[in-house]
């Protein structure tokens, strides 16, 4: 079982500011809880396949088409942009190497 040192060490790896008044509730609940899992682990679940959620929804994706633009469409987005180079947006750096 679990006793107040490991309450108190697990309240430290959380990094929670367990108030001494507040060990004794949590030991109780703590405990509570795996008494719950003991339970759980006597079970039958022999055939029951395994989940990962409730519901069987899967992601519909649709496939990517790439759609090829007219050169007059292309130039026209180039030159809405404030700064473009070699056919590109030109853009501000956001990710800079920090020099050492």
């Amino acid at each position: 079982m679990v006793d107040k040192k490991q309450i108190k060490h697990i309240a430290d790896l959380a990094k929670l500011d367990l108030k001494k008044e507040k060990e004794d509730d949590l030991l109780e609940e703590v405990a509570s809880i795996l008494d719950y899992m003991e339970v759980l682990e006597e079970v039958d679940v022999t055939g029951i396949e395994a989940m990962g959620h409730v519901h069987e929804n899967e992601n519909i994706l649709k496939n990517d088409r790439v759609k090829e633009a007219s050169e007059d469409i292309k130039k026209g987005i180039l030159d809405s942009a404030p700064e473009t180079k070699d056919n590109y947006f030109k853009v501000d750096t956001i990710l800079n190497k920090e020099e050492e």
